[in-house]
């Protein structure tokens, strides 16, 4: 639970950080244009919020990444192959250090939903069963006491 909390909380700032950072490249855009800047100069500070926006992306994916694979390793659950390119792909900003795909997150948090469920599932099972017990015993009671 308090895992969950801590990676929607760093998530949730890593978000704010990247629309931040595309309100900043895009007002510096707005005055570059105002004074009549070069194409080149516009193009360059595109290209240099875009990079600072990938690169906050990036962050976001190791954190999505990492939070499933903890989730999974707690679970028990096979991890997709890191050769599977449709599961993985290479990092972009450090050497070595891979990222789950669409394809991948969904494929782990569909495992993950699915394990959680049959866990839940066994604990309803008992607990309907210990209610209804309860329910005969208190009835039996009541008609031995009557």
């Amino acid at each position: 639970m308090i895992d969950r909390i801590e990676y929607r909380w760093k998530l949730k700032k890593l978000f704010s950080k990247q629309d931040k950072t595309n309100r900043y490249y895009k007002r510096l855009i707005r005055e570059a244009k105002e004074r009549g800047d070069s194409p080149e100069e516009l193009g360059g500070l595109g290209a240099e919020g875009m990079g600072e926006s990938m690169g906050i992306k990036y962050e976001i994916d190791l954190l999505k990444t990492s939070y499933l694979l903890k989730q999974a390793e707690r679970l028990m659950l096979p991890i997709p192959n890191r050769r599977d390119k449709e599961m993985w792909e290479e990092g972009r900003f450090t050497a070595g250090r891979s990222v789950l795909t669409a394809s991948g997150i969904s494929y782990l948090r569909k495992s993950i939903r699915q394990e959680q469920k049959e866990s839940r599932d066994k604990y309803i099972t008992w607990i309907i069963a210990v209610s209804a017990l309860l329910g005969v015993l208190t009835g039996l009671f009541a008609f031995i006491l009557r």
